[in-house]
């Protein structure tokens, strides 16, 4: 997806909205710190444009879905603009804002190269992962390790224990018995699946040799991106 999508965006013209990008990433990262709703910290039409965005340029992020803007969020809550029509082309007013959707947060990192690093302190100084179970995405420090397209919804519970808890290294098998499935087997095969399409894999989920609960570890190594959404609905 991304590469297809930095293609239509020429080197020259993903430089000069670099500084708009990291504008909607620092809000986004500022909004899930402290762990409320993005709209707490959207951004302004003026300062993107300050930052070098058109009209254009917003319309062409919102149509790809890489953003999204109060407009399309008033129609949603059936606010005063319910009643505009939908278009790909949309008109903005002085008072709009916007953010990243998961997909434009993702996009934001590779025009603005952020990487992951060889350690905690150079991803913002954390070493604790963070679920975001609203964005269906799993954190570390400002790198995205996984973001969910679909419900994966032992994938996701597992996830949530873990925020839950505060990260620890090892916690109990959290998915609630079925009857007709072996616990051991459901356990491995979704450590299995939380191991596999991480956009940056810095995070390596493994058993603890019973069967029964499930450890996870920061990989102090650079690996190659993934960038393929993970479509798992387990």
């Amino acid at each position: 997806m991304y590469p297809d999508i930095l293609a239509d965006w020429s080197p020259w013209l993903a430089g000069q909205r670099q500084s708009a990008l990291e504008q909607l990433l620092a809000a986004s990262y500022y909004s899930q710190s402290l762990n409320c709703a993005p709209w707490d910290y959207a951004v302004e039409i003026e300062t993107l444009r300050a930052a070098g965005l058109t009209t254009n340029d917003l319309r062409w992020l919102s149509a790809k879905g890489l953003v999204e803007h109060s407009q399309e969020r008033g129609r949603s809550l059936g606010g005063k603009n319910r009643g505009l029509p939908s278009s790909s082309e949309p008109s903005f007013s002085p008072t709009t804002s916007f953010i990243l959707t998961p997909d434009g947060i993702a996009f934001a990192f590779h025009v603005c190269r952020v990487s992951p690093a060889s350690n905690p302190n150079d991803l913002g100084g954390s070493d604790t992962p963070r679920w975001d179970h609203a964005a269906r995405t799993l954190w570390f420090a400002d790198a995205i390790v996984k973001h969910f397209k679909l419900q994966a919804p032992n994938q996701e519970r597992i996830l949530s224990a873990l925020q839950e808890e505060g990260w620890p290294s090892c916690i109990d098998d959290p998915l609630p018995p079925t009857e007709g499935i072996e616990s051991k087997r459901r356990l491995h095969d979704t450590i299995f699946r939380l191991n596999r399409g991480q956009q940056r894999r810095l995070i390596r989920f493994s058993g603890d040799g019973s069967g029964l609960a499930i450890h996870w570890e920061y990989v102090p190594t650079r690996v190659a991106t993934d960038n393929r959404a993970t479509t798992e609905r387990v």
